[in-house]
């Protein structure tokens, strides 16, 4: 647009370098360019957007390479009051802010960055660094009331405090070094605060860079200077072709390249001349690009708190430390530090927080899955331990299907626990960056760590109700038997126990039924803006729908059953079941899991709005399951070991009252005896002595009978000697052996054995009346008197032994007792 226009004013456009540098070295990409609508920083803004793509771009080569298509510059502009654009960068939480605007608006932009939270320690301004040093003061004199806030000047330096400053350096890099034109740093700015004051007439002036003109007249001195090597250079060439320049004229046409005149081309040969130089001025090198933008040095600097005395007083100020001179052509997009900058957190912030990840450790979750495998496993063995033993009386009376099923529902519980562990880092426990899961997640990966909930849900529930449950099973029947106490003497029937697991399974399957099909889990991020760490903390969690209606009706529905197990375990501590010889232990293992339930459940509550503390969460969730798991299996186990290792067949102690009867059959826990059987035995029982009384009468009458006939044939034969003498002696001996015979036989047949049945009952009756006969043969030769006393003396003593319960104890007649009736 104007190709004779050139400047050793370094322009604002040139400060995009240095910007991008600072880019470069902090990994700088989702930043904010907030500039005041005017031509002069329209024009570097406007740069700064297109340069970006070829020096930062998100490409392939770009230093932004793998980032975010959005993480690109966002451009924000105001004409008066920058409020708006100040909360768009709020909302787009961009931490990282370049401002183009004059000093004037700096005081505004620093006020509303200020009460807008856009100066904390995670926000970082870079702004002109030609801005004078009392710029911040003008807050104090500025009026208000147009604007939505309001500050001093101290507010404003603690806004601005620790900003980078980005501007031309305009002197020579080294203090010794001697510009072209004859002079140092030193020499010149001495040369020229004196020419300065002589003019003005300034005395005992101090040296000031408030006045911008200041700040640009070695710029000015070797803009003029350049123009002369420039002239000299054309001038040169002109008198090697017989031309010079005061043959140059000034007209419209001399400026326009399209017409060759003489003129304009020694206007060519100027500017060419000009642009070609390379020299070093009091600004530093001078050397212009192909536009006749200088390029040159520029500084980054920082402001830094400190004191100093202003008219006598310390004050607290804001010190301009430079940092480091770039110099793009030597170094590239790297900066090197003179100073090293300082930060609000002593590091860099961040153009935005790093997304992390928070997933539950490897070394925790194998830590975890190894304490799991040795509880499982000791499970298991317990297990085979159990199937194996299972015929010896001692297991075999300790209800061993129950057993069994509380090992199952203990291996479930710790086999759930592993799902615990299951998360979206757990294929990648060692592959790719864990930060950044969470954010690559797909739907496959989220609809998977839903199942996971689901299933971990239901394990756990099934699992507590099998063991749980078990143990709740054997309580409650052990408080029958407290309640009704005939029970104690009757086997428990295993259906019972079923039914009461059955009940509990149904309950537990509707509720997750409705639960998983009416509210469904779902995956989600929770997330957390955490300034302090500069990160956005990620957990990934379980949810549905009710959640905490849900988990708390399970909680009531589970915790009554507890505390009402408790209950039956407290009222039926004493009972002595021989049939349930570990209801004792398993008392002290409700003990145990209702005291460990009343420590979970609320840490649970506690730690689940934790949503960061993973490790420690997941560690104590499964240390608890697996304390409880093992405590019920060793307090129920421990004690069998025992009493097998000394050679016992209950753990119940026996007494008079209490018989004990070895089991061992398949029935788990069952007799062969039905207790309706036993008592329609008894009754026929009954009913045979009642007969082998009624024959024993009978006896007595044909034994009265035998007699009388005995004593008449006695006195018949009184005479008789010899042969028939000893006949009759020869015949009492066998019919008293008879007598004795028939009486041993009734009696035994009366009594009866420990195991009856249908057959031993019609056996008894068929023996009753073949004795009935046997009886009528009897020979009449007792005397009726004697006979008839001892054998009601021995019924009675009969009668006594007839209410022996028949199952614990048999009387048998013995010859002693056939023998006193014969006498």
């Amino acid at each position: 647009m104007y190709p004779l226009f050139l400047r050793t004013a370094p322009s604002d456009l040139l400060m995009n370098r240095p910007r991008f540098a600072l880019m470069a070295t902090y990994d700088w990409c989702y930043v904010a360019t907030l500039h005041q609508t005017a031509n002069l920083f329209s024009l570097a803004v406007q740069d700064f957007h297109e340069s970006f793509k070829s020096t930062l771009g998100t490409g392939p080569t770009g230093t932004c390479s793998g980032r975010a298509d959005n993480d690109n510059p966002v451009l924000f502009s105001f004409t008066g009051d920058p409020q708006i654009p100040l909360m768009q960068i709020k909302s787009k939480k961009i931490r990282i802010i370049y401002g183009f605007f004059y000093e004037d608006k700096a005081v505004l932009v620093m006020c509303y960055a200020r009460k807008l939270g856009l100066t904390t320690n995670n926000h970082l301004w870079i702004l002109p660094g030609w801005f004078s040093e009392s710029w911040m003061d003008s807050a104090n004199t500025l009026d208000w009331s147009p604007y939505n806030c309001s500050c001093n000047s101290d507010e404003i330096m603690e806004a601005a405090k620790y900003s980078l400053l980005v501007d031309a350096f305009s002197q020579l890099t080294d203090a010794t070094l001697v510009s072209d034109s004859g002079y140092t740093n030193a020499s010149y700015f001495k040369e020229y605060y004196s020419r300065r004051d002589s003019y003005f007439n300034i005395t005992n002036a101090t040296p000031s860079y408030d006045i911008p003109i200041e700040l640009s007249s070695n710029a000015m001195y070797d803009a003029v200077w350049a123009t002369a090597l420039s002239l000299n250079a054309t001038e040169t060439k002109l008198q090697s072709m017989g031309r010079n320049l005061s043959e140059f004229e000034y007209s419209d046409s001399t400026f326009t390249f399209l017409r060759d005149t003489f003129s304009s081309n020694i206007s060519k040969m100027v500017t060419e001349n000009m642009k070609n130089l390379d020299f070093i001025g009091v600004s530093g090198r001078v050397t212009f690009d192909g536009n006749g933008t200088r390029l040159t040095y520029t500084q980054i600097s920082q402001y830094v708190p400190g004191t100093r005395m202003i008219n006598g007083t310390e004050r607290d100020v804001l010190n301009t430390v430079r940092l480091a001179i770039y110099n793009e052509t030597e170094t590239g997009l790297d900066i090197t530090y003179v100073v090293e900058p300082k930060w609000r957190l002593g590091r860099p912030p961040t153009d935005r927080s790093r997304p992390v990840s928070i997933l539950i450790s490897p070394a925790v979750i194998y830590t975890m899955d190894t304490v799991l495998a040795i509880g499982i496993i000791i499970a298991v063995v317990l297990l085979v331990f159990q199937i194996v033993t299972i015929r010896k009386p001692l297991m075999a009376n300790s209800a061993p299907y129950i057993n069994i099923i509380l090992i199952i529902g203990c291996i479930v519980m710790m086999g759930s626990s592993i799902l615990l562990g299951i998360d979206s880092g757990t294929p990648q426990v060692t592959d790719g960056d864990r930060d950044k899961i969470l954010d690559e997640i797909g739907p496959s990966a989220k609809n998977r760590y839903a199942i996971i909930c689901m299933t971990r849900v239901w394990l756990l529930t099934i699992g507590f109700t099998l063991s749980f449950g078990s143990l709740f099973a054997k309580t409650w029947q052990v408080y029958r038997v407290y309640t009704k106490a005939d029970l104690g003497k009757q086997p428990f029937k295993m259906w019972n126990f079923f039914i009461i697991m059955a009940i509990q399974l149904t309950i537990d399957a509707i509720f997750l039924s409705i639960w998983i099909g009416v509210f469904r889990f779902s995956h989600r991020i929770y997330e957390e803006d955490n300034e302090a760490e500069n990160a956005i903390r990620k957990h990934e969690y379980c949810y549905c729908d009710n959640f905490s209606y849900l988990v708390g009706s399970l909680y009531v529905y589970k915790g009554l059953l507890v505390v009402f197990g408790l209950f039956l375990a407290y009222e039926s501590r004493n009972v002595k079941y021989t049939f349930i010889n570990d209801s004792r232990f398993v008392s002290i293992a409700m003990y145990i899991v209702v005291v460990l339930i009343a420590i979970s459940a609320p840490l649970s509550l506690v730690l689940a709005d934790q949503h960061f503390i993973i490790d420690p969460s997941y560690a104590i969730a499964v240390l608890l399951i697996f304390i409880t798991c093992m405590s019920c299996l060793m307090i129920l186990y421990i004690p069998k070991f025992y009493y097998l290792a000394k050679g016992a067949d209950t753990m119940v102690p026996s007494s008079k009252n209490e018989a004990f009867l070895p089991v061992d059959n398949l029935q788990l826990g069952h007799t062969d005896v039905n207790p309706e059987d036993v008592q329609s035995a008894e009754q026929k029982i009954k009913q045979l002595k009642e007969q082998v009384k009624q024959r024993e009468i009978e006896l007595l009458s044909l034994a009265r009978r035998a007699s009388d006939q005995d004593s008449g044939v006695l006195c018949a034969s009184t005479e008789d000697t010899g042969a028939d003498g000893s006949n009759r002696g020869s015949e009492s001996p066998a019919t008293m052996q008879t007598l004795q015979d028939t009486v041993t036989t009734v009696s035994s047949e009366g009594n009866g054995g420990d195991t009856i049945n249908n057959n031993d009952v019609e056996e008894e009756e068929n023996e009753g009346e073949r004795e009935g006969e046997r009886h009528e043969k009897l020979p009449q030769e007792m005397e009726e008197g004697r006979q008839e006393k001892d054998v009601k003396e021995r019924g009675d003593d009969d009668e006594e032994d007839i209410n022996v319960a028949p199952l614990t104890r048999k009387k048998t007649v013995t010859i002693a007792d056939v023998e006193e009736i014969e006498l």
